[in-house]
C-alpha cells in the first residue's frame, strides 16, 4: 500500500482525511503568502474522500485513430457519446463537430465555421438528446449555442449570459456552464457584479435563465479557492438530477434549484498532483495553476457518482476511477491502465460506463476503449 495522498490532519475511520479548506488552499492553490489577504475561515471543516488503497482496472482498446498516420482520422479535443450509440466529437482546433462510429470514422460533420445561421465561431462541445437533436456549444460570438437535427440540418440559434465551456442536456432543457474566475481586487468598497455560471436553455423558446452566478464572494473558500479559475462540467444524472463538477479543486454539486446547490463530493488530491500544483511562478509574477483532475463523471440511477480522474495517481503517471456513495462517501477506487493510454483526457459513456473514450492533442491520436464490468 502507497500513500498516494496529501494528508492534512487526522485520519477518520472511514478512510478520509478531515482537513481545513484553509490549509488546502494554502497549499494547493495560493501564490505567495504576501500576495493575496489570508482567506476568512470556513464555518466547518472540510471533509475530503480519499482512499490509500486501489484495484487495477486495465482497458482494452477497441478502436484507434492517429491524425498524424492517417490525414483523415479525426482530431478530437472535446466529446461526449449520445444516446443512439454514435460518439459526438468537436475539433476546437479547425472548429469542426462530427458524429462518429464505433470505429471512429466521421460518420457526419455537423454545421460548419462561420457568422451565418446555421454556422459557428468556436465550437467548444456538443452534447445529443434522445430525439437526435444535437446542441453545440458556441465559444465565439459573446457565447451561443447553434441547435442541430441528427442529419446536419439547421434548427435555430440563441445567444446566451455566458460564454460556455460545457453542455449538458435533459431531453427538455440544455444546460450550459462557463468557468468560474478568481476576481482581481478592488478599491475598497467596490465590488464585482454576479456572473453567470450555469444557465438553462429551451430549445423550444430560444430563451434561457441564470442558474447559478459566482462573485468576489467566492475566493478563498471552496470550491475556487485562491486559484485563478476553475473549469465545470455538467452533468444530467440517471437520477434526473443536474450535476456540477469544478475540475480543478474535485469537487462534485447536485443543483437543486436556481441558486440552491448540495455538495455531493469533495475528493482528494494525490501527492503526485501536489507537485505540478506547486508550479513555478509565470515570467509576469502570476501564480501558475494549470491541471485537471476531474475529466468526466456519471450518475447512476441510486445517486453513486463514477468519477474519472486526470491526475497521476502514481510514478507510472496513471488516472484513477472513483465511485461515491449518493452522499459523497467514497466506496471503491481504481488505478486505471494502461497508463500510456489513459494519461489523457477522457469520456464516459453513461449508457455503458466500461466504454471511454480517450484522445490526445498533442499527437492527434483519439482510442475507444472497453473496461471490465466492475460490481457498481
Amino acid at each position: 500500500m502507497t500513500d498516494l495522498w496529501l494528508v492534512i490532519g487526522r485520519t477518520i475511520p472511514s478512510g478520509q482525511f478531515r482537513c481545513s479548506a484553509v490549509l488546502v488552499a494554502g497549499m494547493a492553490f495560493a501564490g505567495p503568502a504576501e500576495a493575496q489577504a489570508p482567506p476568512p475561515p470556513p464555518e466547518h471543516p472540510v471533509v475530503y474522500a480519499c482512499s490509500l488503497e486501489r484495484e487495477d482496472l486495465e482497458g482494452t482498446v477497441l478502436a484507434e485513430r492517429q491524425i498524424m498516420i492517417e490525414p483523415e482520422a479525426p482530431f478530437v479535443t472535446s466529446a461526449q457519446f449520445t444516446p443512439s450509440g454514435l460518439i459526438l466529437g468537436v475539433d476546437r482546433e479547425s472548429r469542426q463537430v462530427m458524429l462518429l462510429d464505433q470505429e471512429l470514422n466521421v460518420h457526419r460533420v455537423i454545421g460548419r465555421e462561420g457568422p451565418g445561421p446555421g454556422e459557428y465561431e468556436l465550437p467548444v462541445a456538443a452534447t445529443m438528446d434522445e430525439t437526435g437533436r444535437i446542441f453545440v456549444a458556441d465559444g465565439g460570438r459573446a457565447g451561443s449555442v447553434v441547435v442541430f437535427r441528427e442529419d446536419g440540418s439547421f434548427l435555430r440559434e440563441s445567444q446566451l449570459p455566458l460564454v460556455p465551456t460545457d453542455l449538458t442536456t435533459d431531453g427538455s432543457l440544455v444546460y450550459l456552464s462557463s468557468v468560474a474566475r478568481h476576481f482581481a481586487a478592488l478599491p475598497s468598497g467596490a465590488k464585482w457584479l454576479p456572473q453567470p455560471l450555469v444557465v438553462a436553455y429551451d430549445p423550444a423558446t430560444g430563451e434561457s435563465r441564470v442558474l447559478l452566478e459566482f462573485d468576489d464572494s467566492w475566493a478563498g473558500r471552496p470550491p475556487l479557492y485562491w486559484s485563478g479559475r476553475t473549469e465545470t462540467i455538467p452533468r444530467i444524472g440517471q437520477d434526473g438530477h443536474l450535476y456540477l463538477a469544478f475540475v480543478q479543486p474535485y469537487e462534485i454539486w447536485r443543483i437543486t434549484d436556481t441558486e440552491q446547490h448540495e455538495v455531493v463530493v469533495r475528493g482528494c488530491v494525490p501527492r503526485a498532483a501536489m507537485r505540478m500544483l506547486r508550479a513555478p511562478m509565470t515570467p509576469d509574477g502570476q501564480w501558475r495553476v494549470d491541471y485537471s483532475i476531474v475529466q468526466d463523471f456519471m450518475v447512476f440511477a441510486d445517486g453513486r457518482l463514477l468519477v474519472v480522474n486526470g491526475m497521476h495517481v502514481d510514478d507510472g503517471e496513471r488516472r484513477s476511477q472513483d465511485l461515491f456513495s449518493p452522499d459523497g462517501g467514497l466506496l471503491r477506487s481504481w488505478t486505471l491502465g494502461p497508463a500510456s493510454v489513459l494519461a489523457l483526457p477522457s469520456a464516459i459513456d453513461p449508457v455503458h460506463p466500461e466504454l471511454r473514450l480517450t484522445w490526445s492533442e498533442y499527437d492527434g491520436t483519439t482510442r475507444l476503449l472497453r473496461f471490465p464490468p466492475f460490481s457498481k
